[in-house]
């Protein structure tokens, strides 16, 4: 490669970073209507299943974030038909409920 191409190749690699950075996937449309005190911009998430257990509570389940919701746990209703969590972490990695949204709930 000579001296040329490769400060052309080094000028480009930004150019080319920021135009693949572009394509990935955009914040959730619900981080639009999440309350403040629930989400962070970064912690609140589409929930891809939701198991309703036994003993009342709710394990939901967003990507490889899973979170068992207590019975009682007050839920809100989602504005987008999907069930939404918003989490923060314990100490030990372990994921809790911070607020919950769920589809048909007035």
């Amino acid at each position: 490669m000579g001296c040329r191409t490769a400060q052309l190749w080094f000028l480009m690699m930004p150019l080319a970073l920021v135009a693949l950075t572009s394509l990935s996937p955009k914040p959730a449309y619900a981080h639009l209507w999440y309350p403040k005190e629930c989400c962070n911009e970064q912690d609140c998430f589409r929930a891809t299943s939701v198991k309703r257990m036994p003993d009342g509570s709710l394990r939901m389940r967003a990507g490889n974030i899973k979170v068992t919701v207590p019975p009682g746990f007050e839920k809100f209703p989602s504005q987008d038909n999907d069930a939404h969590v918003c989490v923060f972490s314990d100490l030990q990695g372990r994921y809790h409920a911070r607020c919950v949204f769920l589809p048909g709930i007035g």
